[in-house]
This record gives C-alpha cells, sequence and structure tokens, in this order.
C-alpha cells in the first residue's frame, strides 16, 4: 500500500528507516494540520494554488500547534500532543539537516547543529552537546 520495504529486524538500513521516519512524520503532519483547521477531510479543503503560499500557511499554523502544544497542553490527552509536538520539532531539524548536508551547504548545516547541540545541551545528554561542540568548532 505504501511502497516501501520492509524492515528488517536482524539488519539496520538507513535507508529503509528513514524512509519510514518520513512516512510517520507526513502522516503527522497531515493530521496535525486537520485538527489545527478543525477538519475531518484534509482533501476537501480549497488550498491557496501558489505553493509557496500552500507551504508558508502550513507552516505557521504547524508552528502554533506545535507552540500550543508543549506549552499549554489541554488536559485530555496532554502527554500524546506533547509527544506529538516534541516528535514534529525533532523531524523539522531533521529533514533540514538531511536538506542541507544534501545541498552541502555549510552555513544550514551549522544552524541546524546549533539548535540540536542547545537542545541535547538542554536534556540529559550533555556528551552529545559537548562532541556536537567540538564539531561545530572543527566547522569553523
Amino acid at each position: 500500500m505504501l511502497r516501501r520495504k520492509r524492515i528488517n529486524k536482524n539488519k539496520t538500513d538507513f535507508h529503509t528507516a528513514d524512509e519510514l521516519i518520513r512516512h510517520v512524520f507526513d502522516a503527522v503532519a497531515l493530521r496535525a494540520l486537520e485538527v489545527a483547521l478543525g477538519t475531518v477531510d484534509i482533501t476537501k479543503l480549497d488550498a491557496p494554488l501558489d505553493k509557496c503560499e500552500f507551504d508558508k500557511s502550513v507552516m505557521d499554523r504547524v508552528e502554533v500547534v506545535i507552540r500550543d502544544s508543549i506549552y499549554h497542553p489541554d488536559e485530555e490527552g496532554c502527554m500524546a500532543s506533547r509527544n506529538v509536538a516534541l516528535f514534529m520539532r525533532d523531524m523539522i531539524l531533521y529533514l533540514e539537516l538531511s536538506a542541507a548536508i544534501k545541498a552541502g551547504d555549510i552555513g544550514r548545516i551549522e544552524e541546524v547543529l546549533k539548535w540540536i547541540t542547545i537542545l541535547f545541551q538542554a536534556g540529559t545528554t550533555v556528551n552529545y552537546a559537548h562532541e556536537l561542540l567540538h564539531l561545530h568548532c572543527g566547522l569553523r
């Protein structure tokens, strides 16, 4: 149905896992957009014809949903909302880093690595933050 490869439990394959999390992100982002717009079927929405305008409106609404879910969670299902918002935040960073590496844009790579370093430093993975600081210094 999705036309993607199966995940092998015995052998890790980066490309298969990458494809899987991208599919999951697409589904989660579409569902978040449906919730933000208060619709049941996103295909029935009248989308602007200009792709740039549509992408900007989607990103603005997704940003609001992420911010509201993390900082002002509702009482029912707040952990689920928070987990989805954190997944979306991390996936946006992952997708930006992947695109920056593919384009060979060192400025974008440095910018994303700064954000990831901050996330590691704020969490309990301080050693990863230190290693990313070393990487950042090496890029300069």
